[in-house]
């Protein structure tokens, strides 16, 4: 906790690189300690009551441990205010951890078609908590933070495979480029919730562990006709009415370091 307490130098170039592109990666953010410490506990947090099989999860795990909770709070205060401008979010906790040994690719998309939020002043982050070669299937994303709005009049499909081949034959017919580079021990990423990605298979022999978490502008508002891809929005912004502010006990509010 305290190495995430450490303070961080943004690079000079993150924010425009995020407005230009859509996502940005940071280098060094975690040290190797930390990075550790943090996967044991995410290990024995998945292993006492995770989900899934091939993907396994585990939500709002920074409500019950307090390692968890600095983590992604230090990924906010340190460096989100800078490199998305954001001065207020507050966490859409949803933390997806675990990809094991053999476990499929993930379809492209964009975070937007999953939350209920009136808002694009969304942005996520990936923290892995080892290094990500490209055998176990790092974070990859569309370059151009307009990239989504050429594959916006596709239909979304939530269980088959035509909307990923057809988002995937849109990008390469456009020359869209996919920025699909491994990540380095330390490396975190964010991206805008329009900002298209996906991720390979895990072809390696270890699990492929991450802390992922997002975050919203301070005054998002639910959604009028609140859905959600994959879970119950309830469950994340409890005892809130659609189009009611995003204000729940479970979005607490984070100062941020930087603008």
């Amino acid at each position: 906790m305290a190495g995430l307490a450490e303070p961080y130098v943004v690079p000079s170039t993150a924010v425009a690189s995020f407005a230009a592109d859509g996502f940005v990666r940071l280098p060094g953010v975690v040290s190797p300690g930390a990075a550790e410490v943090l996967r044991r506990r995410l290990i024995a947090l998945l292993d006492s009551g995770g989900s899934g099989s091939g993907l396994r999860s585990r939500e709002m795990m920074w409500r019950e441990d307090p390692l968890v909770r600095a983590g992604i709070s230090a990924a906010a205060r340190r460096h989100l205010g800078r490199a998305a401008r954001r001065r207020r979010p507050a966490p859409l906790p949803r933390q997806r951890a675990r990809k094991e040994p053999g476990a499929g690719r993930t379809p492209r998309h964009h975070d937007a078609h999953h939350f209920p939020l009136a808002s694009h002043d969304v942005i996520s982050t990936w923290m892995p908590l080892q290094a990500v070669p490209a055998a176990m299937g790092p974070l990859a994303f569309a370059r151009g933070m307009d990239a989504w709005r050429r594959v916006d009049d596709l239909a979304f499909d939530k269980y088959g495979t035509s909307y990923d081949r057809r988002v995937a034959e849109t990008f390469s017919a456009a020359g869209v480029e996919v920025c699909d580079e491994p990540f380095a021990l330390g490396d975190v990423s964010f991206h805008s919730t329009l900002c298209f990605h996906t991720a390979g298979a895990n072809r390696s022999t270890r699990s492929r562990m991450v802390l992922g978490a997002t975050y919203y502008a301070d005054g998002a508002r639910i959604v009028d006709h609140p859905t959600m891809v994959s879970g119950d929005w309830g469950l994340f912004v409890p005892d809130t009415a659609p189009g009611e502010p995003a204000t729940s006990a479970h979005n607490p509010l984070l100062e941020l370091a930087g603008r």
